[in-house]
């Protein structure tokens, strides 16, 4: 397995992925500003891209992340997806959970500038 670019966190709530016509949805298990994990059954050929949509749990207004992806691995629970885009609201969104999940935001302050460096390699999120 490639080793991991970004800092990841346990996080856990529902997403929606569409490829093409199809809607897959899962659950996904870690999170990271290079992409995530999702549990799900149904699977998107490796290299695919695909439009992810999910709800961050307990934010009041709600709050979403929408993004881009491209599938970069299946594993016996689902799938893992590199990011490839996403508007800024959404990245401010992720840019916050992420360091609030690892408990110290000083580890991930520097990831942003390294996900501008350089675009996602297969099997890495």
């Amino acid at each position: 397995m490639v080793e991991r670019r970004f800092s990841w966190t346990l996080f856990r709530t529902d997403a929606t992925i569409t490829f093409g016509e199809e809607i897959i949805r899962g659950m996904i298990d870690d999170l990271s500003l290079g992409g995530m994990h999702m549990r799900t059954s149904r699977r998107v050929q490796v290299q695919a891209q695909v439009e992810v949509y999910m709800v961050v749990p307990r934010m009041w207004p709600e709050v979403s992340i929408n993004a881009t992806a491209i599938v970069v691995r299946h594993d016996d629970s689902g799938m893992g997806l590199a990011f490839t885009g996403m508007d800024f609201e959404s990245f401010f969104v992720l840019q916050g959970l992420v360091p609030k999940g690892l408990g110290d935001r000083r580890t991930a302050a520097g990831e942003p500038f390294a996900l501008l460096e350089r675009p996602p390699e297969m099997g890495s999120a």
